[in-house]
């Protein structure tokens, strides 16, 4: 049983590792030993999702070891074709590193990624294309299908890239707006709030401005005043926080 539940957490381990040898392996060794050493460590990305899903072993450091080796070994292997065989593979490793970076800001805001199915296909013509590129120099017969596969893959990775920033670009106006419309609105007790009522009425105003010329300079003001409002409040809290605390 325990074989079991730590299995996949194994090769997701030895997988990390054979991302970190890559460099050594790709510099000191073959080509046709490059190859196999990468499409053995790619295989252990399938094997050990296979085994986490069939014996139930999901767990928090197979979590975050797996995704992390396996871009790791992916990003590693396209950043040495490029510098060392084919520059044309620096657009997939732009490209991957937008997605992954973009990917990296939405867990952290910890939002619920979905892969969608352009990026699951964007996945397997990436593996393709990263092979081709090894097999080439030993094959150049194989360079049109190689050229074809990376430009094929580029596609799929600027509509997978502008998919997640469109979603990330949503998330960050949902919180915005959300933030917004949980500030108290001010009571009329006094001067400080009564500016507080003007300006929130302010950026309320030019929301409605905004909607109605449909501009899109417009709601650029409208989000810079409304997160400044936003900012504005959250370093009132804090201060009354403070002086809350140094009343105890």
């Amino acid at each position: 049983m325990a074989l079991k539940k730590n299995m996949p957490n194994v090769l997701s381990t030895i997988r990390l590792g054979m991302a970190l040898a890559l460099p050594f392996v790709f510099l000191n060794t073959s080509l046709l030993n490059t190859l196999i050493f990468y499409l053995v460590g790619d295989a252990t990305d399938a094997i050990d999702g296979y085994l986490a899903r069939k014996w139930k072993a999901q767990s928090k450091y197979g979590k975050f070891v797996d995704p992390t080796a396996d871009k790791l070994l992916n990003g590693t292997a396209l950043l040495l074709i490029s510098i060392f065989i084919n520059p044309a593979m620096f657009v997939l490793t732009g490209f991957e590193a937008l997605i992954a970076g973009t990917n990296i800001i939405r867990i952290k805001r910890k939002s619920d990624i979905n892969v969608a199915q352009i990026g699951r296909v964007k996945t397997v013509c990436l593996f393709f294309a990263t092979v081709s590129a090894l097999v080439v120099p030993m094959v150049p017969s194989l360079a049109m299908a190689s050229y074809i596969l990376i430009g094929t893959t580029a596609t799929l990775q600027a509509f997978t890239a502008g998919k997640y920033l469109k979603e990330l670009r949503k998330e960050r106006k949902s919180s915005s707006e959300k933030t917004f419309k949980n500030i108290q609105k001010p009571n009329l007790k006094n001067e400080d709030d009564n500016i507080k009522k003007l300006e929130y009425a302010k950026v309320r105003l030019m929301e409605l401005e905004a909607k109605k010329k449909n501009s899109s300079v417009v709601k650029e003001k409208v989000n810079k005043e409304r997160m400044l409002l936003i900012e504005k409040n959250i370093d009132e809290q804090k201060e009354q926080g403070v002086s809350r605390t140094l009343r105890k």
